[in-house]
């Protein structure tokens, strides 16, 4: 049956192109068909797999890219025109423009490609369809991401600039001891290292150098992780983050020390496409919503009237 149905699908589409795609995990009687065509003029490429028995990611990628391929024309005439539409915006264009549109239609253009692969090549694994929407992921931001992080860079210049400022001013009045203080993390939580959360600061410094926002949720991801594992650490293990009471303010500390040249904009790029693709991923990770939390607050509390900086403590639940 499954040689059938090969032979007849190349058959009736044999004038859109003449090139089968094969995983090296296809059963017998589906090599058996390509073979057949082979002999009738198609062109048969082997996909390689992995030590894990996955499709290869990289090979994917490639296929994607290329205009051989129906899915790559599609691809490829996906980002052409993406480019056309929104490379060149003005200013006053894109503070008009939904965001959130331009994440839909991504979606889209990755969910067709994801399901396409899926209907191809799938080897009747589980975790080949999670290869497939990566592999689609990594192409197109790779393809698209300079104009998407240029139109988020703009919409949120003027909100990280005022950010930037403040937190300049936030460092240069105070050491690290007097920020944490004032915040009011939690003594349990506190660490005598000169430099404490580091190991978090470090890691969600890592998200300027991703362009996949699916590799930038698992940054923040594993930040969330790192928090937790780092406040248990700093409490000889006696003690977990309950409540947004106890994280909160470690949060608008590692806040206070980023350095990532437009924070808002790389939390805000992440947020409005899974609020698209998987919004009970993002329930699960508070981390954007904590970071973009923390954000605002300072930028609004630290840049008051009414904040002294001799103060000993700032009322976070204002």
């Amino acid at each position: 049956m499954r040689n059938l149905v090969i032979k007849g699908i190349c058959e009736r589409y044999k004038n859109f192109g003449k090139h089968i795609l094969l995983s090296a995990l296809e059963h017998n009687s589906s090599i058996a068909a390509a073979s057949y065509m082979q002999e009738n003029g198609f062109e048969i490429e082997l996909i390689p797999i992995d030590n894990n028995g996955l499709v290869d990611i990289d090979v994917l990628k490639k296929i994607l890219s290329k205009n051989d391929y129906e899915l790559g024309k599609t691809l490829n005439n996906f980002v052409e025109d993406f480019k056309k539409r929104y490379q060149t915006l003005t200013i006053s264009q894109i503070y008009t423009i939904d965001t959130k549109l331009i994440m839909i239609d991504i979606a889209k253009i990755i969910e067709l490609s994801t399901n396409t692969l899926n209907s191809t090549y799938n080897n009747y694994q589980n975790n080949d369809s999670v290869c497939f929407s990566l592999a689609s992921e990594q192409f197109l931001f790779s393809k698209i991401y300079n104009v998407i992080y240029n139109i988020y860079d703009k919409k949120y210049k003027k909100q990280n600039n005022d950010f930037l400022l403040i937190q300049k001013e936030i460092n240069e009045k105070l050491s690290i001891k007097e920020i944490i203080q004032k915040i009011g993390i939690k003594e349990k939580f506190r660490s005598r290292e000169e430099y404490p959360y580091k190991s978090v600061i470090d890691i969600l410094g890592m998200i300027s150098f991703e362009r996949c926002l699916r590799k930038k949720f698992e940054i923040l991801t594993s930040a969330s992780l790192e928090v937790r594992t780092c406040a248990l650490e700093y409490s000889n293990g006696k003690h977990e983050l309950d409540s947004m009471d106890d994280e909160l303010p470690i949060i608008i500390y590692i806040t206070t020390q980023l350095k990532i040249s437009n924070i808002f904009a790389e939390l805000h790029i992440v947020d409005d496409y899974f609020r698209i693709v998987s919004r009970d991923e993002l329930l699960q990770n508070k981390m954007i919503t904590n970071l973009i939390s923390s954000l605002n607050f300072i930028t609004k509390m630290w840049n008051s009237e009414i904040l002294d900086f001799n103060e000993n403590k700032i009322d976070i639940k204002k």
